[in-house]
């Protein structure tokens, strides 16, 4: 294994003798930095997946630990504000699959029916339906507005 692959953190890490001193300094503080996230539970947004986050760390080819976490279920990319969004409750992550959907048009990326299950098992359903209500009761009076 060359000293330029990319590494994940339950991934195969390099041996000694691939890495240089400074490569190995370099990789021994980045896995140290996912080790700090190794006790804090997350949910994919997009799947629903529920893991450690250091399972959805990985560390650059230059040994640095990159900015964008890739949930190991359905290898979806995201930045640190989506990974957060389910825990800031049902009506964040109401306005969040609602732009998904409506702002951005990334319904390829969202599957409806894991959402609606996801919701469901968290008791979210409430306050989730309620926003999204709102939300769409919004985006149709400023439609026929524009039209």
């Amino acid at each position: 294994m060359s000293a330029q692959s990319v590494f994940t953190s339950d991934g195969i890490a390099p041996t000694r003798t691939d890495l240089t001193p400074r490569q190995l300094k370099k990789y021994s503080k980045a896995m140290q930095e996912i080790d700090k996230h190794k006790n804090t539970r997350v949910v994919c947004p997009f799947c629903g997946h529920m893991s450690m986050k250091n399972k959805f760390m990985s560390i650059t080819k230059g040994f640095i630990v990159s900015n964008m976490f890739e949930c190991p279920k359905c290898h979806e990319r995201m930045r640190q504000g989506t990974l957060d969004v389910f825990a800031q409750g049902p009506k964040a992550y109401s306005e969040w699959v609602w732009s998904q959907f409506y702002e951005f048009d990334n319904r390829g990326r969202l599957n409806l029916e894991n959402i609606k299950k996801l919701v469901k098992d968290f008791d979210f359903s409430e306050t989730f339906w309620d926003t999204w209500k709102q939300y769409k009761e919004e985006y149709t009076t400023k439609f026929e507005d524009d039209h």
